[in-house]
C-alpha cells in the first residue's frame, strides 16, 4: 500500500508540474501572439531624436508602438527593428505627409486601429522648424507651420477621441519653451507652437473627464543634427540654465511617458523640461 501511495503521489506531482508548465507556456504564447492586449501608443514624428526616444520609452513599458514618419523611412525602420529586437511588443511604421493633414491623419488612425485594434495614447511630436524672419515670412510658410505643428494634432485628437475615450487614455503634445516668449528669426515656428499650447489647454477642457491632455515644452535638448560643434550662442544658452548642462531626448521621453501613463490627476498642464532656463523669461 505504501508503495502504491508513493507512486500515486509521484504521479500527481508530475501531472501538477505538467499542468503548470502547460499553463505557463500558454500564457507566454498568448502574450507574444496577441498584441491587441497591450496598450498602443501612436507617436507622430517618431523616427528620430525625441520621437525615437519616446517610442523606446513606451516600448520598455510594454506598449505596442504605431510610429509615424514622413520622409525618414530608413530611420523609422531602424527604430522598428530596435524595438522588436529588445522588447516583446509590436512596432508598426506609418508614412504620412502632415502638411496635407486631413487625409494623412485619417490614414494614420485607420492603419493604427486596423493593425493594433486599439489606441490608448496619442503623442503629437511631429514638427517643422526652420528660420522665418518676420519681414521675409510668406503666407504659404505660415500655412505649412500651422498645418504640421498644430492642425494635424487637432485633427488626430478628433479622430482618436472614440478610441482614447474607450481606453480612458491620454494625449501629450510636444510644444516648446519659446511658445511663451518667441524666438528671434523663428516667428512662424513659435507662433505655431503657441497655437499648439493653446490647443492643448482647450482639448483638456473639451475631452474631460474621459481623456487627459497635457503638453511638454523642451528647452535646450539637442542641437540641430547638422551642427557638429557647440558655438558661442549654445554656450550662452547652457550658462542660462540652472542645471548648466544640455538636456537629453530621454529626459523628454520620460516626462511624456509620465504624463501619459502615470499622471492620472493632471490635465491641461504644460511641463517645461528645460534645465531651469531663465534667459527667456
Amino acid at each position: 500500500m505504501a508503495i502504491a501511495c508513493s507512486e500515486k503521489c509521484i504521479f500527481d506531482w508530475v501531472i501538477g508540474k505538467l499542468r503548470h508548465s502547460f499553463v505557463s507556456l500558454t500564457i507566454h504564447y498568448l502574450r507574444k501572439s496577441i498584441p491587441m492586449s497591450r496598450p498602443t501608443v501612436l507617436i507622430t514624428g517618431g523616427s528620430k531624436r525625441i520621437g525615437k526616444a519616446t517610442a523606446i520609452a513606451f516600448a520598455s513599458r510594454g506598449c505596442n508602438i504605431a510610429l509615424h514618419y514622413n520622409h525618414s523611412r530608413q530611420s523609422a525602420e531602424r527604430v522598428q527593428e530596435e524595438i522588436s529586437h529588445n522588447f516583446s511588443v509590436t512596432c508598426t511604421i506609418h508614412q504620412g505627409e502632415l502638411n496635407n493633414y486631413q487625409p494623412a491623419t485619417e490614414k494614420l488612425i485607420s492603419e493604427c486601429l486596423s493593425q493594433h485594434g486599439r489606441l490608448d495614447y496619442l503623442i503629437n511630436n511631429a514638427s517643422i522648424f526652420y528660420p522665418t524672419p518676420m519681414r521675409e515670412a510668406k503666407p504659404a510658410q505660415l500655412d505649412s507651420f500651422l498645418k504640421v505643428n498644430c492642425l494635424a494634432a487637432k485633427h488626430l485628437a478628433e479622430l482618436a477621441w472614440p478610441s482614447l475615450q474607450k481606453a480612458q487614455g491620454a494625449i501629450v503634445n510636444l510644444i516648446d519653451i519659446y511658445a511663451d516668449a518667441g524666438l528671434a528669426e523663428h516667428t512662424l515656428y513659435t507662433a505655431s507652437k503657441a497655437c499648439l499650447k493653446s490647443l492643448t489647454q482647450e482639448l483638456a477642457l473639451v475631452m474631460a473627464p474621459w481623456i487627459r491632455v497635457n503638453g511638454v515644452s523642451p528647452g535646450a535638448i539637442l542641437w540641430p543634427e547638422q551642427q557638429s560643434h557647440v558655438g558661442e550662442e549654445q554656450l550662452k544658452i547652457l550658462a542660462s540654465t540652472s542645471l548648466k548642462k544640455l538636456g537629453t531626448a530621454e529626459a523628454i521621453a520620460e516626462t511624456v511617458v509620465f504624463l501619459a501613463m502615470r499622471a492620472h490627476y493632471i490635465t491641461g498642464s504644460v511641463i517645461n523640461v528645460d534645465g531651469g532656463r531663465r534667459d527667456f523669461i
